[in-house]
């Protein structure tokens, strides 16, 4: 086919007038690579934003030109398929009038506080474990014009495919997450450098919120690989005040292969399992801060820089685990309320 009769196809898909034989070729199409249910996803989100803009008045030249604008980058198609894509843009100016104002701007809001861990389960039949700590938010049209959630913290997506003609969009801290897949699980706390993705089945696709498109801008994650993102995914138009190294560092991206026997690492926490790799007391703190609701500090920076490596499963309470981590850690602790002070033993 050639890209307008794609195009074509898409627009009679997306605006639920496609036959039976229609719908079977957009699946079939959507199977043949990844790019093209990112394609199809680009043009959809177009859609469904100006759905929602406040255009009642729909000029058809400017409607060639906007249309033509946000969904192919500037490229020119042919008449036919600018007038069929202006008749997207009038529909979506009706709905306005059919559609409650407050289906847009009312949002639903799932939040784990310290110490808690939520399991539930969206209308699509995904199932989302909400680590400590964490919330996620979605609008009301969530499963009828969209599957688009937005996270802070960290979650367990297991997809479900009850609602399959609506891509699953996850946004959080400066970047957007497009399921391929079925199961993942994504680390993205306001207070932590890094965000982290891990995919258990299935692939997903990561790419920066700053507007721009391309394969420079995508990556793709696939089953039993870990992304750690520290900065942006393109290392493009560098600020001449800023060295090389420095800018790299800062734009660092990193995809590691997991042994399928080591995936408890990163999911093992809705079981109330947790794992530390040789990572800074610091940055375990983070972690014990949020499971057991309590507040830690140190007495010392080289403390803090101490590398740990050890897991625990089903520990009730943090002194405990602090009590572990004291046999083979030079470590004392003092605790009062939810305040706990570390300090380092000196040999």
């Amino acid at each position: 086919m050639s890209k307008d009769d794609i195009n074509l196809l898409l627009t009679r898909y997306i605006t639920n007038q496609a036959s039976d034989k229609e719908i079977q070729e957009v699946k079939e199409w959507l199977a043949l690579h990844p790019e093209n249910e990112l394609y199809f996803i680009e043009m959809y989100e177009a859609w469904q934003n100006m759905l929602y803009t406040n255009e009642n008045i729909v000029d058809e030249d400017a409607a060639f030109d906007k249309l033509n604008n946000r969904l192919f980058n500037k490229k020119t198609y042919s008449k036919t398929w600018l007038y069929i894509a202006a008749s997207l843009i009038i529909i979506a100016s009706a709905a306005i009038i059919l559609y409650p104002r407050q289906l847009v701007s009312q949002r639903n809001t799932i939040a784990a506080g310290k110490g808690v861990i939520k399991k539930f389960i969206l209308k699509d039949g995904t199932q989302v474990w909400l680590n400590a700590g964490s919330v996620m938010e979605y609008d009301s049209g969530f499963g009828i014009t969209n599957r688009n959630v937005n996270l802070k913290g960290e979650a367990l997506f297991d997809i479900g495919h009850r609602i399959k003609n609506l891509p699953f969009i996850i946004k959080a801290k400066n970047y957007i997450i497009r399921d391929i897949g079925t199961r993942f699980n994504i680390k993205a706390y306001p207070g932590d450098k890094n965000l982290e993705a891990v995919v258990l089945q299935g692939e997903i696709a990561v790419e920066d919120n700053a507007g721009t498109t391309g394969e420079g801008n995508r990556i793709y994650v696939k089953k039993h690989q870990l992304l750690k993102i520290n900065g942006q995914l393109k290392n493009e138009n560098k600020p001449d005040q800023i060295s090389d190294a420095t800018y790299n560092k800062l734009n660092d991206v990193q995809i590691m292969q997991i042994d399928s026997s080591q995936t408890y690492i990163y999911e093992g926490w809705k079981d109330d399992h947790l794992v530390f790799e040789d990572i800074s007391f610091a940055e375990m703190a983070k972690v014990l801060e949020r499971r057991y609701n309590v507040n830690i500090t140190f007495n010392s920076q080289d403390l803090k820089d101490i590398r740990y490596s050890g897991s625990f499963r089903g520990i009730p309470n943090i002194e405990k685990v602090l009590a572990i981590i004291r046999q083979n850690t030079p470590i004392n602790y003092q605790i009062q309320n939810n305040n706990i002070l570390l300090t380092k033993v000196e040999h």
